[in-house]
């Protein structure tokens, strides 16, 4: 979290804001997201998968399709592995 705030401690916080929106909007449609006046509710658990064919790293949500966000493979697998 201090690594995150150091990042972004002197950006333009309107810039930020102007980059947000698009993110937010994809997710509230996603039904990832609720918006309720000025604040934002998390409709589902995150669940972190890794893509079989591209091993891309997925955050999703129980209520979402399980698909990879990157290439729509549709066979992902807990990330990290639990060891047997």
């Amino acid at each position: 979290m201090i690594a995150l705030y150091l990042r972004y401690r002197n950006a333009d916080l309107e810039q930020l804001s102007k980059t947000m929106i698009p993110v937010l909007e994809t997710l509230i449609a996603r039904k990832v997201l609720e918006n309720h006046g000025s604040e934002l509710k998390l409709l589902g658990r995150l669940s972190r998968l890794q893509c079989a064919k591209c091993f891309y790293i997925n955050y999703l949500t129980e209520v979402e399709q399980i698909m990879c966000l990157r290439c729509q493979h549709n066979e992902l697998h807990e990330f990290p592995r639990k060891k047997a």
